[in-house]
């Protein structure tokens, strides 16, 4: 809270005690409703709005107000029945101004995000890359082409005048276009964009190295390039450049860096979504009347490839990601801040979710890629779900399975895997834990949006086998997987080693 926003409350707190243990005159306490109602105007022209202090803000002009007419009408309030009412309205208020004081910060408070274990400072940046090759389909338009944001996290060399990133934008338009997709108005998670990350804007990078392993990232659907920041952090920290891939109209907004924002298409991607749900329908329940193991991953096969529209989505996401592949060269030698830092004989790819099934579709179809981690995405998308298999070292992390599907989609993958391979399952997860809300809004883990595991114990897990993998294969060090996976009981390990 901001010195405004705790003069607020401890001015409303004080008329209270006052009121109630009559510690001063009657003409003094009556002045202190008017200071409060100063102070929040002060609170918002200084400090701006933020719903969370609503309550507070309306409990104040209440008192602000009754006092107004205690003075104007004061007989009224010379009465025994008023005076009685007044303190138990008094005494309510105050409790109910403690709950919602205290329970609103504690449900929905701004955490900024842990600090990185590496030895290194790290730098952010975003560029606007425009590939004249391909039509954007998202639009109608026949001239417009492809754009897209990229936002890059690397190691960097931090002077005093750099300025710390925050997590959102801080004039909200994430956070409104976020809220607003969610059902939530415009201001609901507005509060992310007050939150701290590590990372400074435009920094330096690092000149500790002569270039720097790259990783490339893919969001997960109507997601956005920032959702695992802590992760991309963590990277950074340890000696990676981490380029994430926001895509244009399926994430929940690109905010490009001259200011232009590009909303997601909402209505068009839940009606992609939607919009073979019979069909799907149909095959699960083939799937779950077929009893012979063959005949289940040819179902599975068909689930991944017959609703054209999402195979389309992952098909312009591989372009993307591909794209920027050709774009290295320039962004290293052309664009601002990476000045030659980039190592593009090493590139490793990771994706959640739809980002998940983005990166086999890339690693099946780009040999630039030297490793890649799917983190608990199904395999849509038409190349690998063909007779293609992936030949680079794979990681797959995964929720905890529940379903037969789940098992037989896992297994789907593996059998395809012809390279270093590598799965973990983590107990107490689900589908959305593997980004950074559980960590910065823990009420929905409350309601059960997501798995029980706590979300610090999960950010070491992640950290520990994303790192540990790149290393391998990015760093060419000498890293045991299966010894970290002993590290923690929540994790399930298997692996395979073609090469061996």
């Amino acid at each position: 809270m901001s010195i405004l926003e705790i003069a607020v409350f401890l001015v409303t707190f004080a008329f209270f005690v006052l009121k109630i243990y009559e510690l001063i005159e009657r003409k003094i306490y009556r002045i202190i409703p008017f200071v409060g109602v100063v102070l929040i105007v002060l609170n918002l022209i200084i400090d701006g709005y933020r719903w969370q202090m609503v309550p507070i803000y309306g409990l104040s002009l209440i008192i602000a107000t009754l006092s107004a007419i205690s003075i104007l009408y004061k007989p009224i309030f010379e009465f025994k029945e008023v005076k009685k009412s007044w303190e138990i309205i008094s005494r309510i208020s105050i409790g109910l101004m403690f709950l919602l004081t205290l329970a609103i910060p504690a449900l929905l408070p701004v955490n900024d995000l842990p600090k990185p274990s590496g030895p290194y400072d790290v730098g952010t940046t975003s560029y606007r890359l425009v590939d004249n090759s391909r039509e954007e389909k998202f639009t109608e338009d026949k001239n417009d082409v492809r754009e897209f944001l990229v936002s890059v996290w690397y190691p960097a060399d931090v002077e005093k005048e750099d300025k710390v990133k925050t997590y959102w934008d801080e004039d909200n338009i994430i956070g409104k276009s976020f809220s607003k997709n969610a059902g939530l108005g415009t201001f609901f998670f507005s509060h992310l964009s007050l939150v701290k990350t590590n990372s400074y804007i435009d920094a330096r990078v690092s000149e500790d190295k002569e270039s720097y392993p790259v990783i490339i990232y893919s969001h997960g659907f109507n997601g956005l390039n920032t959702d695992n920041t802590m992760l991309f952090e963590s990277l950074a920290s340890k000696g990676y450049i981490v380029f994430g891939i926001n895509h244009t109209y399926e994430s929940v907004g690109s905010l490009f860096p001259n200011g232009e924002f590009i909303p997601s298409d909402f209505e068009y991607l839940f009606e992609s979504y939607d919009s073979n749900s019979k069909e799907e329908l149909i095959l699960l329940d083939a799937y779950t009347e077929a009893g012979d193991v063959d005949v289940k991953k040819d179902i599975i096969n068909q689930l991944m490839t017959f609703d054209n529209q999402l195979t389309e989505m992952v098909s312009i996401r591989t372009a993307d990601a591909i794209f920027l592949l050709n774009e290295m060269h320039s962004i290293n030698s052309e664009y601002p801040i990476m000045n030659s830092k980039l190592d593009l004989s090493n590139i490793g790819m990771i994706g959640y979710s739809l980002g998940g099934a983005t990166t086999q579709e890339v690693c099946v179809s780009d040999i630039r890629i030297k490793a890649c981690i799917n983190i608990d995405g199904w395999p849509y998308g038409e190349l690998f779900n063909t007779e293609n298999t992936i030949n680079t070292p794979y990681l797959f992390i995964g929720s905890e399975t529940h379903s037969d599907m789940d098992k037989m989609i896992n297994s789907y993958v593996y059998d395809k895997l012809e390279n270093d391979a590598y799965m973990i399952a983590i107990k107490g997860t689900e589908h959305p834990n593997f980004i950074d809300f559980p960590y910065l809004i823990k009420v929905f883990g409350y309601i059960g949006f997501w798995g029980p595991i706590d979300s610090e114990i999960l950010h070491n897990i992640d950290n520990d086998f994303v790192l540990g993998f790149f290393n391998i294969y990015l760093k060419n060090e000498d890293v045991d997987l299966e010894k970290i996976a002993n590290k923690y009981n929540e994790v399930t390990f298997i692996s395979k080693h073609i090469l061996d």
